[in-house]
């Protein structure tokens, strides 16, 4: 019961670490968070489509060794 606690105190101040890291980057960088903004990700022009690569894993990679997957549409 006291390993338990003693990990439970440790997440509990891990979280509080990182939460005032993240207080400390946003009160240094300057960056005002305001509700209801974007959020602006950028991505690689040449990366592939996150759908096209979802349904190839959906699908099974045909590759040798490996076994085929059926899967049901």
């Amino acid at each position: 019961m006291k390993r338990i606690a003693t990990g439970l105190l440790y997440v509990v101040g891990a979280l509080a670490i990182a939460y005032l890291a993240l207080y400390a980057y946003v009160a240094l960088t300057g960056r005002t968070i305001v509700p209801g903004d974007p959020i602006h990700i950028f991505r690689k022009p040449d990366s592939p489509e996150l759908g096209q690569l979802m349904k190839n894993l959906a699908q099974g990679f045909p590759r040798a060794g490996w076994p085929q997957v059926a899967v049901r549409s």
